[in-house]
């Protein structure tokens, strides 16, 4: 676990839903566009293309595997005098994905390092432009927050954020709806964030990241939508 000063940065509390409207189902409406439990080991870089930050410490990642679910296992984070304007580490990206459209993308994780940052990414064009929402629960970190941003070259674009984290105790669920706009991020099975944007407009590939963490991700589902 890394070690910081503690202090909270003041942050806007826009875009709190808490109406349970977000369960992930299976449709035969929504076709699948992709979909891994994980249940077959094969090499990442089969369906995957993995991505670390620039600017590492404590890197390489280590992406694998093990027992039906992938896992992070190293601690890899961006440090520098901008690091709380980034929250990056490693992530792993779809292959599939260029010519998707509107989705919903979901997924589930539980924490096996501290209480550091992971998330989802979507419409992902590139390492420096696409959406993400990412959680972290550290008070070390300037945390807890959860935050839905857009990444346009070298900066962050937060369109939502709260002071809410996760329980690093428990397994959670994320959802997030990309049709066109708004979009939507779901936790835990409720609508937190619904926000516009245009600055990425289609869809393309998925993603999973974290940062300073080691995640357990499984079940990760997307499904065509409307």
């Amino acid at each position: 676990m890394k070690h910081h000063l503690s202090f909270f940065a003041a942050i806007l509390i826009l875009s709190i839903i808490t109406v349970p409207a977000c369960k992930t189902k299976k449709s035969s409406k929504n076709v699948i566009l992709f979909e891994d439990t994980f249940s077959e080991v094969t090499p990442l870089n089969a369906n995957r293309i993995i991505h670390n930050t620039g600017y590492p410490s404590e890197g390489p990642s280590n992406w694998v595997i093990e027992d039906g679910r992938l896992l992070q296992k190293s601690n890899i984070y961006r440090g520098g005098e901008d690091e709380y304007d980034h929250y990056e580490g490693t992530h792993a990206v779809t292959k599939q994905g260029k010519d998707w459209q509107d989705y919903t993308v979901s997924m589930d994780y539980i924490i096996q390092g501290d209480d550091d940052g992971v998330g989802v990414l979507f419409r992902y064009q590139d390492p420096d432009h696409y959406y993400r929402f990412i959680t972290l629960q550290d008070p070390g970190n300037k945390g807890p927050f959860r935050k839905l941003q857009g990444k346009d070259g070298d900066r962050f674009i937060t369109l939502a954020e709260s002071k809410a984290g996760y329980d690093p105790a428990v397994g959670h669920k994320t959802r997030v709806k990309a049709v066109q706009d708004p979009l939507t991020v779901c936790f835990d099975d409720k609508e937190i964030f619904s926000a516009d944007d245009s600055h990425f407009p289609t869809g393309r590939s998925i993603g999973l990241m974290c940062y300073a963490e080691q995640p357990v991700f499984d079940n990760v589902l997307v499904q065509a939508a409307h």
